[in-house]
């Protein structure tokens, strides 16, 4: 008879538990409970969002109770990383708050300018890049390090760490992954002297919040300033040759990228080199006729001083002078 008791119990207190979980879900949400806003993309695209009015935020039952229904519902296969809200969804989660940016809630289409505007670009998979769901699913999520687990918000309900196959949002077809594009090094690529200073910087994006690693090769140029900041300044050295501005960046949640240019110490880049064509007249041509004379003159805007010009020229042409520049 104990035994009995003990079991009709039991089997109340779940029954009991699970009324209260159902009766105490979130309800809908609605575009009266945010205040429209705008944000920006990484490289300053203006988009509409979404903040909660703060009387709308759930409650703290509502918060536990739909924590306890979907690890139920999943038989917890699910790993909750985040508790429930509506201050942000899926959207918000994958493009803003995971990135340093403030809790939004992004309504579809307004997700898409910051793939639009090339702030991120689409890759293959790897880990931390941005999936979007793409066919009909309305939905965002961060790639992990194992192919088929996902981090996402289910709208309202907590962020999760799932198994693709237990994701909320279908179909899951034809997902598209994307990283923050490439940064861009600006600053005067011409040929730097010895001792003097040049700064570089980055000048893709102005609304993330970035690490910055800079570096050159020590050889040819002293660093005076910018590790760990957007802008780099170096300073040439007495050596002559070229030099590499490298820069790598990564992003609040992780993802990297990278670009370098190069530059001339004391010698220009050939890349940065070009030449003027002239008629013995003195008139601009951009071709050249046979056994006519012409004038080619190496374009120099560096600001160091160049000397010992070496010449060459095609097999069949005659050089008439060569002068010592």
């Amino acid at each position: 008879m104990i035994n009995v008791m003990k079991k009709t119990f039991v089997l109340l207190s779940i029954l009991t538990y699970a009324s209260f979980v159902y009766c105490q879900l979130p309800g809908p949400v609605y575009s009266y409970m945010f205040n429209p806003v705008t944000r920006y993309t990484p490289k300053g695209e203006p988009f509409s969002a979404g903040e909660l009015i703060s009387n709308y935020e759930l409650t703290q039952p509502e918060k536990d109770s739909a924590a306890a229904y979907i690890l139920q519902y999943y038989n917890n296969r699910i790993t909750i990383l985040s508790e429930a809200t509506r201050s942000y969804n899926c959207h918000g989660y994958a493009w803003c708050v995971i990135e340093g940016g403030d809790n939004v809630w992004i309504e579809t289409p307004n997700d898409d300018e910051f793939w639009d505007d090339g702030s991120y670009v689409q890759i293959s998979r790897v880990e931390n890049a941005k999936i979007a769901f793409s066919d009909t699913a309305d939905h965002s999520a961060i790639a992990t390090n194992h192919q088929d687990t996902l981090i996402s918000k289910w709208g309202q309900f907590p962020l999760v760490k799932h198994h693709i196959n237990d994701c909320e949002y279908t179909p899951k077809t034809n997902l598209k992954y994307y990283k923050l594009s490439k940064p861009i090094i600006s600053g005067n690529l011409s040929a730097i002297c010895d001792g003097s200073q040049r700064t570089f910087s980055e000048s893709a994006f102005t609304d993330i919040d970035l690490d910055y690693d800079w570096g050159s090769s020590s050889y040819y140029l002293d660093e005076i300033s910018g590790t760990g900041n957007s802008s780099y300044t170096v300073e040439g050295t007495p050596n002559i040759g070229y030099s590499i501005i490298s820069l790598n960046i990564t992003t609040p949640s992780g993802a990297t990228q990278s670009t370098h240019d190069y530059v001339g110490v004391n010698t220009p880049y050939p890349g940065n080199l070009s030449f003027s064509l002239y008629t013995s007249g003195g008139t601009p041509v951009s071709y050249m006729c046979p056994n006519t004379h012409y004038h080619i003159y190496l374009n120099n805007s560096e600001s160091c001083s160049l000397s010992n010009y070496t010449w060459s020229i095609p097999t069949g042409w005659t050089e008439i002078t060569h002068p010592a520049i």
